[in-house]
């Protein structure tokens, strides 16, 4: 989490520095971009306003200006032959009125260009082409314009050199030009031609750059005879400051998701976002990507990167990537090979489109409005890339392969939860089974008449064929072992209870199975299983093999209970960690794996059968082996160190079963099985049924992990209460004792306790129970502190200290990221709030209370309307209490007799300030007073104390009773410092919202009650009590 948060803070400061240096034009004013930002990275002001003072200090940017100079057409011919030898200058002046200033067009000013910044002569055209590049350092975009001048190119000839070309001469115009250069190589030096220029300002250029033919004018402005030039213009930065993210790619990516993020957390429950982002967004985008020089692809490349993952996360739809994929398609193919981001980005698609194919019937569940529109976007995404030469690089799939296979996990998944959550509903496996076949039936006619044609139309895949096959499978393997369960052998049906309860169910499920092998007239291909796998099923029907397995397990179940009896849990030796009934557990379980093999069943399927349910019945029988011994160490006597070294046995033993698990298919002989069972019934069968028992094993072991952490979770708690009974005590400890000597045996508790966990228990489990630990001790020190139990916050300090660096152990125990936490750091300041006066804890509590009251915008108490003022003159604070409205009714006539005390608070600051109160109202819920109060107090008074944010005037309103003490109705508290501050003045009312707040979970108030012996903390805590009942009864 804090290298979360550092990372935010890098990005917020890099935002605020593009935005700083930002360029171009802002279609939005600073204070839309600025209130943006805050709320996307959540600053307060003050956070914002340091930010940006910090992003000042930093090293501007150098602003560069990329020029493409084309081509140009259409130029004034300057030579005698009709044509011109043109090139140009480039150059970028400050000055607002640049391109008014001729000075620049002279051919003295053309020598003092570098001559980097001039293109190459293109020789005797008029329509020349260079197709060249410069960079020009910009040092005030605001101010700076981009001039550009066009010149012909002189050479220096003799005059005979000049006489000799009269055969070149072209026209009347070209004569003139002939006798005009035969002249100034005779009598002048020659200079090279103007032909024209163009002017730009820095600033009118677009982030995303200009590209445009641009109009050569004459010294005049003219653009008459002139022609013109294409030139392609953006602007970039470099050196901008160091210490953002060192690759801007990746800074502009983490950019772009945290837009994306903080619109889907503030999108409204009722609206799904369609994932474009404001106005604001894109620009401060399109800003970090032009300072950056990210070019669009790239951009593109970024988008589709953070996208890809949103939309795999279900947060975005398919359609948004569309556009993004075409941009794609068409960009350049080294750019997706050498980019990091399309790797990530169709990683996550793949994943995306996978699992989306897994959870299709979640997703895009059938006959719901929007499913077609966002089922058809999806696959033409999926299409698009895996018909793209460019783009399937990275999934390497052809399109049947990429969607059948989740299509597949996807039904087994979806059969498997359809199964257990039918058990769950049903009494019996016969009327589960049926109820689950029904359950198929429909979801391979959805399959059928609403999938399936927009898989095979956009994809071309039949995956109607593919899920009968996969679900005519499992049926068939399903009812093979709820029928050999269920109905057993015929002289045990006839002794059955039921036996026209399951007659009737099994007639059912005959009928379904019926309907459901109807759907085979539907199947387009021929990779349809044999129109046998569910016509033998009545073989499944064998009892004594029923009779066998369940003596196989009844067995097993009987060693393993003998196991648990006679086990103590007690760790075998000093190298062994587990208890005895682990060894025989296993030797249990291993046994009755060994009876698959041992019976050696000729039919494979029958033999699968066989196996599957000895596999299910270990689960099983594991999974009760960890919760008898977990009852069993409940029942034990709590001494505290027997009680943690036995849980420590516990989760060893089970980790002895996991890896027991881990093996069992090798000692069930699936090895021997699985071939025989593909030679049958084909290679897909095999591995339905290999798969089947991994999932099977995956949940039992899940249940075990899920019992190993409850274990390890427990550990911590059976040491809380004498870790509660010693912080106790240290928190008593006089503060007179040494600190050392106060948290001994609390320390050598702890420690003690740690070298047994850290003896018997892995490194990864230690290291679980030791956080557990420490939040158990944080919260018990916490819990001491807000008892009143604190007679040495000085010895709590110092036992917090101890405490951290001993779980910190010098960098072997906990991290100290982990040990500071949220609860430690709440400590540190209770535990300062503890060690200050009771004066100064008073006004922070009233401080609190006023900003409070500010916050309040409705309350269930009522409203009270007053004025308060600083008369000068008379040295007084005037307070007005004008009228209340919609008071509690609290006498027996629906109505309230309500009255209203003033007085300055806190009453240390102003002791001899007296109590004020208003006539009471009777009979009113809606009481007006128009009364007027005045505090002396002088000059002094008010400027010291009365801009202080803890002085308030305190309005209790009452209920007058006559024959019993007037009842606490609700208070509002007005600071002093609005007054001061000229906020509030004589004709400027404010509304203030009556509220009854409890202090029960106020550590100051908690504070104060425990300092028995201090008169002004128990004047308080008498006052607030009265306002603490009242609230606890409403």
């Amino acid at each position: 989490m804090a290298s979360k948060d550092h990372s935010l803070e890098i990005l917020h400061e890099e935002v605020l520095y593009t935005l700083l240096h930002s360029m171009g034009r802002k279609p939005l004013t600073d204070s839309e971009i600025n209130e943006y930002v805050q709320q996307v990275f959540q600053k307060s002001d003050a956070e914002q306003e340091e930010t940006w003072s910090r992003v000042r200090s930093h090293i501007p940017p150098v602003v560069q200006l990329w020029v493409s100079i084309n081509e140009a057409r259409n130029l004034m011919a300057k030579d005698f032959n009709g044509l011109s030898d043109p090139y140009c200058t480039l150059r970028v002046v400050e000055g607002d009125d640049h391109c008014d200033d001729h000075s620049n067009l002279s051919s003295d000013a053309r020598h003092s260009i570098d001559s980097s910044n001039i293109t190459k002569v293109q020789f005797s055209t008029l329509d020349p082409v260079w197709n060249e590049q410069f960079i020009l350092i910009v040092k005030n975009p605001q101010t700076t314009f981009f001039h550009l001048c066009v010149w012909d190119h002189d050479e220096e000839l003799s005059f005979t050199e000049t006489f000799g070309s009269l055969s070149k001469v072209s026209g009347l115009q070209g004569v003139k030009r002939y006798f005009k250069d035969a002249v100034r190589t005779a009598f002048e030096e020659m200079s090279d031609d103007f032909l024209g220029y163009t002017c730009v300002s820095i600033k009118d250029i677009p982030l995303h750059g200009l590209d445009a033919w641009f109009k050569l004018t004459s010294h005049s402005g003219s653009p008459k005879g002139r022609g013109e030039c294409h030139l392609r213009l953006r602007l970039s930065m470099s050196g901008r400051f160091g210490t953002f993210y060192g690759d801007p790619a990746t800074s502009h990516r983490n950019l772009l998701s945290t837009f994306v993020k903080h619109e889907l957390e503030n999108q409204k429950e009722s609206t799904e976002w369609d994932g474009h982002l404001p106005a604001v967004a894109h620009l401060i985008l399109l800003q970090h990507a032009c300072q950056n020089g990210l070019t669009f692809p790239q951009q593109s490349l970024i988008r589709w990167n953070v996208y890809s993952h949103e939309v795999k996360d279900q947060n975005l739809p398919y359609s948004l990537l569309m556009p993004i994929l075409c941009d794609l398609e068409n960009s350049d193919p080294q750019l997706l090979q050498e980019e990091k981001f399309a790797s990530e980005g169709f990683c996550a698609f793949r994943e995306g489109c996978s699992q989306s194919l897994v959870d299709l019937r979640s997703r895009y569940p059938a006959n719901a409005l929007k499913t077609p529109k966002r089922l058809e976007s999806f696959l033409r995404c999926l299409v698009l890339v895996l018909k793209s030469k460019r783009m399937n690089i990275f999934l390497q799939e052809d399109t049947n392969t990429f969607v059948v296979r989740p299509i597949q996990e996807g039904n087994i998944i979806w059969f498997n939860e359809t199964n257990t959550q039918v058990k769950e509903k049903e009494s019996h496996d016969l009327s589960s089974l049926l109820t689950l076949i029904e359950a198929v039936t429909v979801d391979l006619k959805n399959c059928l008449n609403y999938y399936g044609p927009l898989f095979k139309r956009i994809v071309d895949v039949d995956i109607f064929t593919t899920s009968f096959c996969q679900f005519e499978t499992l049926i068939a393997v399903l009812t093979q072992s709820t029928l050999s369960d269920t109905l057993g052998d015929s002289t045990t049906m006839q002794k059955s209870d039921n036996v026209e309860e399951v007659a009737e169910e099994a007639f059912q499920l005959y009928k379904s199975l019926q309907s459901f092998v109807q759907l085979k007239s539907y199947l387009t291909t021929n990779q349809a299983p044999s129109e046998q796998a569910l016509s033998g099923f009545h073989c499944y029907f064998e009892p004594l093999l029923t009779h066998w397995c369940f003596r196989a397990y009844q067995r097993t179940h009987e060693w393993i209970n003998k196991a648990v009896d006679i086990d103590t849990l007690r760790e075998i030796d000093e190298l062994v960690s587990h208890s005895c009934s682990s060894v025989d557990v296993t030797t249990c379980l291993r046994q009755f794996a060994s009876f698959s093999k041992e019976l050696d069943w000729p039919e494979p399927e029958t033999a699968y059968s066989c196996l599957f349910r000895i596999l299910n019945d270990i689960c099983n029988e594991t999974v009760s082996y960890v919760n008898k011994l977990q009852d069993k160490i409940l029942h034990m006597e709590e001494e505290n160190g027997i009680i943690i070294r036995q849980m420590c046995v516990v989760v060893n033993n089970i980790n002895i079963i996991e890896r027991f698990l881990n093996n069992l298919l090798k000692d069930l002989n699936w090895d021997n099985l699985a071939p025989y069972l593909e030679v049958m019934s084909g290679e897909e069968r095999r591995k339905d049924a290999e798969q089947a028992l991994q999932v099977r094993l995956d949940s039992a072991t899940e249940e075990l992990q899920i019992q190993e952490q409850k274990c390890l979770a427990m550990i911590p708690v059976k040491m809380e209460k004498e870790l509660k009974d010693l912080l106790c005590a240290m928190t008593l400890a006089s503060s007179a004792a040494p600190h050392d000597d106060a948290i001994s045996p609390l320390m050598q508790f702890i420690e003690s306790n740690l070298a047994v966990l850290h003896r018997l228990l892995s490194q990864e489990h230690f290291k679980r129970v030791l956080f557990e630990l420490w939040s158990i001790t944080l919260r018990v020190l916490r819990s001491c502190m807000s008892e009143e139990l604190v007679g040495n916050p000085d010895c709590c300090a110092h036992c917090l200290n101890a405490l951290k660096e001993s779980f910190h152990a010098g960098g072997t125990g906990l991290l100290l990221e982990e040990i500071k936490n949220e609860t430690f750091f709440e400590m540190e300041k209770e535990l300062q709030l503890i060690q200050k006066p009771t004066t100064e804890l008073i006004e922070l509590y009233f401080q609190r209370r006023t900003e409070e009251q500010k916050t309040i915008e409705k309350g269930n108490f009522g409203t009270l309307m007053v004025k308060a003022y600083y008369d000068e003159d008379a040295n007084e604070l005037v307070v007005e209490v004008i009228h209340a409205t919609n008071i509690m009714a609290l006498d027996d006539n629906g109505y309230s007799d309500p009255f209203v005390k003033v007085e300055l608070y806190p009453n240390h600051k102003f002791p001899e300030s007296k109590v004020c109160s208003t006539k009471t109202k009777y009979k009113t819920l809606h009481p007006i007073y128009d009364e007027t109060f005045r505090f002396e107090l002088g000059p002094e008074n008010w400027t010291q104390k009365c801009h202080e944010p803890e002085v308030f005037v305190l309005f209790s309103v009452y209920d007058y009773n006559i024959l019993f003490s007037n009842e606490f109705v609700g208070e509002a508290i007005l600071g002093l410092s609005n007054v001061r501050d000229g906020v509030l003045n004589s004709s400027t009312p404010v509304q203030l919202h009556l509220t009854c707040v409890s202090d029960e979970d106020c550590f100051i108030f908690h504070t104060l009650k425990g300092r028995l012996d201090d008169k002004d903390a128990q004047e308080f805590v008498s006052k607030r009590n009265v306002v603490a009942v009242k609230a606890r009864t409403k």
